[in-house]
């Protein structure tokens, strides 16, 4: 259900009308398998979508801090543990990815991200996996 997902929510349209939401998800499978994706490809990208959604779902409460500035902690460990399920990664991984960041080079610096750095962490993230999965797409089309 669209209204299930934040990234889907924010066009606030849920059906089209004369649209068989059934029959173009039929239209594709077909298509992608004429096109020469494997059952398993396919599955991933199901997987890789399903994982951008999940993404969307992740909040973020303030994490307060005695002896730092104060960041962010996900508020929701299970929309994180299924997007990572998803997108096989593991929790703790993309927990850090969403919450934490490295500041220097040769001297690093561990610093946490505050509640609207997190967002946009996340956000960046489901952008750029959306894109790198419409440029493989592309090129595995390609290679056909």
């Amino acid at each position: 259900n669209p209204k299930d997902y934040w990234y889907l929510k924010q066009s606030e349209t849920e059906t089209i009308e004369g649209v068989d939401d059934a029959g173009e998800l039929d239209q594709l499978l077909s298509a992608m398998l004429k096109l020469g994706l494997r059952q398993t490809e396919i599955q991933d990208v199901f997987k890789t979508l399903g994982g951008v959604l999940e993404l969307g779902n992740i909040s973020f409460d303030v994490k307060s801090n005695s002896t730092e500035e104060d960041s962010s902690q996900v508020a929701n460990s299970e929309v994180l543990a299924k997007a990572a399920g998803l997108l096989a990664m593991d929790v703790e991984s993309l927990e850090w990815l969403l919450t934490k960041r490295r500041i220097g080079r040769h001297s690093v610096v561990i610093i946490g991200r505050t509640v609207a750095e997190a967002t946009n962490a996340r956000d960046g993230l489901s952008k750029m996996l959306y894109a790198n999965l419409f440029l493989w797409l592309i090129q595995r089309i390609n290679m056909e």
